[in-house]
């Protein structure tokens, strides 16, 4: 059996040896050496301590064991003589160290031999790796192709193996590093408490400490000598590591290599399949076994706990051995409790590996649905992360059992030291933690196969999808497109609503708005015209047209995507409260709107005046009606206006509208002649109507002239009354003044009053710059 020395009793050992070679003052051994004096094996107890007498060759280990144990067991016959001569007396302390480093010195020259066996064996092992190693990139496999895909499984699952044994004992390999590096700086500081002692020695030959300083540089080599053994032990050991690391290396490229053969000719038949189905099936009927198994088990624990818990309610025997026995069921119960969940997850397990290796199957031999593949590795994704959460949750269980399992063990000790009646119930608790850590253990190592069976399928699964042509990456790129347009943002009444309907609803209602535009222009403007209908009705039924056929399109539409007309029954009420609230004049102006085009106070082209603002009427929208000015401007006015406000219609449900002329002449002009002027002026105009005829009227005699007025209709389907007025008074004017008429100015006539003469004054300069003061006192 290999001793190593990382052990905890061995490193335990080597600190007390160190504080006691530092501890140990040169007094004891000089109260010792009368004793040792009067011992007729006193010589040869000095021969004993000496560390290099009789030292074997260095590869000879049993010589070198058999001269460490002849000097152990001349030390030990020198402490029996001394406690046989003096029992009251304590050996001394440095006697009893020499002879426990004897004995680790021993079993440090059995490791080392144990290594030196060890590096033989593992030089042949990578020398036989090698060979298969050459063998198999000269000649390959030795299975016949083509090859079966549960061999190219098997190999990867001994590659994983072999990776995880080359990390283990890389990682054992920096520990030893570590811990010669220690080793190496203990061996310094014995060397230098070795050098240290043979210099006092040296110094006190003639002294009576003499002989405690000779004991003392004894015991100091001595320790030296073991350190530097156990010095050459780690090194040969980190010299037998990096060999396995080197054989294991080889290993790993034979399975490489052995891996890329096979996998260039390997074949998932339906066979292989079946196969591996079988055998799931066959697992699948041991865990039910095991699970009517642990089922008992639960049961009788139960009804022994019971028992158990009605003894110790009688106080039928000794409290404590029952209390421990009642807690021995109680433990039990929760082991096969928990044995039987963890069989339970292993059957739900099965049918997860089952599906696995059906998908594998379809994913190899390329019989899955292009369109599935991106599903399936989400679900891939998803499983591993589950079982990395269940594997991080049973390691903590495990570390907890493991801290009860030692605990128990070290109460089961200390019954059986004290053959307590408990020992018992206690063993029984230690066996069931250990079935406990035992099936902790097992689970964590069926998910770790779980994962690397899913790992493998999910890289298989990321090969075939991975592009290879165009065409793949199309199809690569297609996939995350296709689940993002597929995405389901909300459902109503059981109805989903997907970005893509989100998209295609909007692009329907693009297309509608401008189609329904398009037509309605068409029916205004071209159709309708021809059916002999004018141009406001024409116009009001091109804008109910656009609102119906957009109507039209947006219920089409979610019909079309399936989208429940439900959905505006929340839309509606949110949609209220934010126009109640915060778009009241829109909400005003858009109903006016429809106001105007149902009942038509005013229509595309006609002439309105409101507000002192005169135009025709060129456009009536959902918000707003466009009205063009006789000055060419077009101003934007809310629907509302036309509904709140005096609006005049100069063109509603006629175009002719009178008018008329003032003019006023002076006193003494032919009336009868102005107005057979004025009628003649009027009857020129193309634009003024026949009928209803023209009228003159001798309106009245004004303060400085004789007033007329002629009255005339005309046409006003735009703003031409200010011209034909216009037109009208240079006519009459051009009449009057061929006719000699003078048409009248205001003036002013000044009477004077002459009973009495008119008084006249004549100021002269000076009288007038005076001013009125002066001229009032001249008067006085």
């Amino acid at each position: 059996m290999t001793i190593r020395f990382a052990s905890r009793a061995g490193g335990v050992l080597f600190r007390s040896a160190v504080l006691t070679m530092i501890a140990v003052p040169c007094l004891l051994f000089a109260t010792a050496l009368p004793v040792l004096a009067q011992s007729p094996g006193s010589d040869n107890a000095a021969g004993a301590a000496s560390p290099v007498a009789g030292e074997a060759p260095a590869t000879d280990w049993a010589a070198k064991r058999k001269v460490a144990a002849e000097r152990r067991q001349r030390l030990q016959q020198v402490l029996a003589e001394l406690a046989a001569r003096q029992p009251s007396v304590t050996p001394p302390q440095g006697l009893t160290t020499q002879l426990e480093l004897l004995k680790y010195l021993e079993l440090v020259y059995a490791q080392q031999q144990v290594a030196a066996e060890s590096a033989k064996e593992l030089e042949a092992k990578r020398a036989r790796q090698h060979d298969e190693l050459q063998m198999l990139r000269s000649a390959g496999p030795t299975e016949k192709p083509p090859y079966s895909f549960l061999l190219l499984d098997s190999l990867h699952e001994e590659l994983a193996r072999e990776h995880a044994r080359r990390n283990g004992a890389q990682a054992e390999l920096d520990t030893a590093k570590r811990f010669l590096d220690s080793v190496r700086r203990t061996h310094e500081e014995a060397e230098r408490q070795r050098r240290a002692a043979r210099e006092a020695y040296e110094a006190a030959q003639t002294s009576p400490l003499a002989e405690a300083l000779k004991a003392r540089l004894e015991a100091a080599e001595l320790y030296s000598q073991v350190i530097e053994e156990v010095q050459r032990l780690k090194t040969a050991e980190i010299e037998n590591k990096k060999k396995t690391l080197a054989t294991n290396d080889l290993r790993v490229a034979s399975l490489n290599a052995k891996v890329a053969a096979v996998g260039k000719q390997v074949r998932f038949s339906a066979e292989d399949l079946t196969a591996c189905l079988a055998e799931l099936k066959r697992q699948e009927g041991e865990i039910k076994q095991d699970l009517d198994r642990a089922q008992t088990n639960v049961q009788q624990a139960e009804q022994r706990w019971w028992e158990a818990k009605q003894q110790l309610d009688r106080r039928a025997g000794d409290r404590q051995v029952l209390q421990e026995q009642l807690a021995a069921w109680q433990l039990a119960q929760d082991v096969y409790t928990q044995e039987l969940s963890l069989l339970n997850e292993r059957l739900q397990d099965g049918v997860l590996v089952e599906s696995v290796w059906r998908d594998r199957y379809r994913i190899v031999t390329r019989t899955a649905p292009q369109e599935d593949l991106p599903n399936w590795r989400q679900h891939f994704q998803e499983s591993i992360e589950r079982f990395d959460s269940s594997r991080s949750s049973l390691h903590l269980r495990l570390e907890e059992a493991r801290l009860d399992l030692a605990a128990q063990e070290k109460r089961l000790r200390r019954a059986r030291e004290a053959a307590a009646a408990t020992a018992p119930w206690l063993e029984r608790q230690v066996q069931d933690t250990q079935r406990l850590n035992q099936v902790l253990g097992e689970q964590v190592t069926r998910i770790d196969a779980i994962q690397r069976l899913l790992k493998k399928t999910l890289a298989e699964l990321d090969e075939q999808l991975a592009p290879h042509s165009g065409k793949d990456w199309l199809a690569s790129t297609w996939q995350p497109l296709k689940k993002c347009w597929q995405y389901e943002l909300t459902a109503i009444d059981d109805q989903p609503i997907t970005v893509g309907k989100v998209v295609v609803g909007i692009l329907l209602l693009l297309a509608g708005y401008f189609l329904s535009r398009r037509v309605s222009r068409l029916l205004g403007t071209r159709i309708l015209p021809r059916f002999g209908m004018n141009e406001g009705v024409a116009s009001a039924l091109q804008t109910i047209a656009f609102y119906l056929l957009l109507a039209t399109f947006g219920f089409f539409t979610l019909e079309l995507l399936h989208i429940p007309v439900t959905v505006f029954a929340f839309l509606g009420g949110a949609i209220a409260i934010g126009v109640g609230f915060g778009s009241q004049n829109v909400l005003n102006n858009f109903i006016s709107g429809l106001i105007l085009l149902a009942e038509r106070p005013i229509r595309v082209g006609d002439l309105a005046e409101i507000d002192g603002l005169q135009g025709t009427i060129e456009q009536i929208g959902a918000r707003s009606t466009r009205v063009k000015t006789g000055a060419n401007v077009e101003i934007i006015v809310p629907n509302s206006k036309f509904l709140e406000n005096n609006v005049t219609n100069w063109t509603l449900s006629d175009t002719r509208v009178r008018t008329s002329v003032c003019v006023g002449v002076a006193y003494g002009s032919p009336t009868r002649e102005v107005a057979r002027l004025l009628r003649q002026a009027v009857d020129a105009h193309p634009q003024i109507l026949r009928q209803p005829e023209p009228a003159v009227l001798f309106q009245s005699f004004g303060d400085n002239t004789l007033n007329f007025e002629v009255f005339f209709w005309i046409c006003v389907r735009r703003s031409i009354r200010r011209d034909v007025e216009s037109d009208i008074r240079f006519a009459i004017d051009d009449l009057l003044r061929a006719a000699q008429i003078s048409i009248a100015f205001p003036q002013r006539d000044i009477h004077l009053d002459t009973t009495r003469p008119l008084d006249i004054r004549v100021f002269g300069a000076d009288q007038t710059l005076a001013g009125p003061s002066s001229r009032v006192s001249r008067a006085a």
